[in-house]
């Protein structure tokens, strides 16, 4: 009879000789998904002995982690600022880094309330949902819209929103970025593709054959999607409105170039992730 921390310890051997960063964290994260309990529950009965359904699940999980699909999927959950999102293989996996879009979104629409007026604010390209959501629970004066070409991902979107209770302050619409707005906004936010095509094949392997290519692929240049929003702007977003978009760092002075294009008069700041790249970029109408 097996217990749960030496299923634990044999599982951080199997990941940690697979090449699996983090297998100890992995291993507990499988664990607690095979026994639906949380880390506390887990170290309180590092003695229990799993039963043989449990032991099948958790097994089935760790062989397709070997087979390197994402923790998350597995998990069906990501915390993304500080929430707690439902993702499965058809919408992105939140990242880290994407969490300064939503604090320079919060910074902006925290200025802007100080007129007393409800903003409005449209997050292209939604996917799970986690940016929208997560400015909708921190930030509850605006009127927020999502939206995504994918009508999988916006059952998801819609799923979170229902969970977080917010489901009433956003509007999640189908269709290619702009199209399916039918008002001005005051703030855009947009996480687009922006990997070059031919940079898909050195992501890793968990990006690469699972997450969707259409959440990644940013064409030739990885720019396609960003410049069809930016010059496509000017017609949605208000006079002295604001757009935030997520990037790679080496991506700033061409987006920049675009971006000054659709805006001439703007004053364009760029803001760093927590790795000290530079990933986001502000561009607000002066």
């Amino acid at each position: 009879m097996t217990t749960v921390h030496a299923l634990i310890r044999n599982t951080t051997d199997v990941l940690n000789r697979a090449g699996i960063d983090e297998p100890k964290l992995e291993a507990e994260l499988l664990w607690m998904t095979a026994l639906q309990t949380d880390r506390t529950r887990l170290y309180a009965n590092l003695d229990y002995v799993a039963d043989d359904k449990i032991a099948k699940y958790a097994h089935e999980l760790i062989n397709r982690r070997l087979q390197r699909e994402p923790l998350a999927y597995l998990r069906k959950a990501r915390e993304f600022f500080g929430l707690c999102f439902y993702v499965a293989s058809g919408v992105l996996i939140p990242r880290p880094e994407t969490e300064i879009l939503v604090e320079a979104a919060l910074n902006v629409l925290e200025k802007r309330s100080r007129d007393g007026r409800t903003h409005s604010v449209v997050d292209i390209g939604t996917g799970s949902g986690a940016i929208a959501v997560s400015l909708a629970v921190n930030f509850t004066k605006a009127v927020i819209f999502a939206t995504d070409i994918s009508s999988q991902a916006l059952d998801i979107a819609r799923f979170n929103a229902m969970v977080h209770y917010v489901s009433e302050r956003i509007d999640f619409l189908t269709g290619d970025l702009l199209d399916p707005i039918y008002q001005p906004v005051d703030l855009l936010i947009a996480n687009l593709p922006y990997v070059k095509s031919r940079n898909i094949q050195n992501l890793q392997p968990e990006i690469r054959l699972y997450e969707p290519r259409e959440a990644l692929d940013g064409g030739e240049s990885g720019l396609f999607l960003i410049e069809r929003l930016l010059l496509k702007a000017p017609d949605i977003v208000n006079q002295q409105g604001s757009i935030l978009l997520e990037m790679d760092p080496d991506q700033v002075d061409p987006v920049r170039t675009i971006a000054l294009k659709a805006f001439p008069d703007a004053e364009i700041e760029i803001l760093r992730d927590l790795a000290g790249l530079d990933r986001v970029m502000l561009i607000k109408q002066i």
